[in-house]
């Protein structure tokens, strides 16, 4: 099955694109770059707590080392296949993950949609798993709100040893639920 030969995860920064008219360029992508930390940090504490990963999953900090030593950036990881990341970062498989905000109608009567793709790839460029969701932002709560929010659903659909199971695979050694 998939998951056979995954020892090591690598999750990388998330993509998030977000556009301010009000910050200038440099702010922007400094922005951006923290947010992505922050949103890999959080994916990385929030597994850690609900699944066994120990020596599973490589710590964010070794990972954002290896790809600065590499010269790769927020900006340059988006050109470079699950397989070369593997191969840099010396891990079996990554998580690839974007969060986006988009604006539909027009007017007073626009809604905000925070869209957020999470994906496993192993190190053959083979996406074995995937989660997309898109939550409309109420009036209520902040685009934060609903970022953590879409995050949280994503960490919490990442693959587990019962899903595994559900869909016929015959052990998935690598994740287990904490007890």
């Amino acid at each position: 099955h998939p998951f056979a030969n995954i020892k090591l995860i690598a999750i990388l920064p998330i993509e998030t694109p977000i556009s301010l008219l009000s910050l200038e360029m440099k702010q922007l992508k400094e922005r951006q770059n923290s947010l992505g930390v922050e949103y890999q940090n959080d994916f990385y504490s929030s597994l850690l707590e609900r699944v066994d990963l120990s020596g599973k999953i490589q710590n964010t900090k070794v990972t954002n080392a290896i790809l600065k030593q590499n010269k790769i950036s927020m900006d340059s990881l988006q050109g470079l296949t699950p397989k070369e990341l593997s191969k840099i970062l010396g891990v079996d498989a990554v998580v690839l993950g974007s969060i986006n905000r988009r604006i539909s109608g027009y007017s007073k009567h626009h809604s905000n949609i925070i869209h957020c793709v999470v994906s496993l790839n192993d190190k053959n460029n083979a996406k074995i798993w995937q989660y997309n969701i898109s939550v409309a932002k109420s009036q209520k709560k902040s685009v934060d709100n609903i970022t953590s929010t879409v995050l949280r659903k994503a960490m919490d659909a990442f693959p587990t040893e019962a899903e595994s199971r559900k869909r016929g695979f015959s052990k998935l050694n690598i994740f287990k639920h904490k007890k």
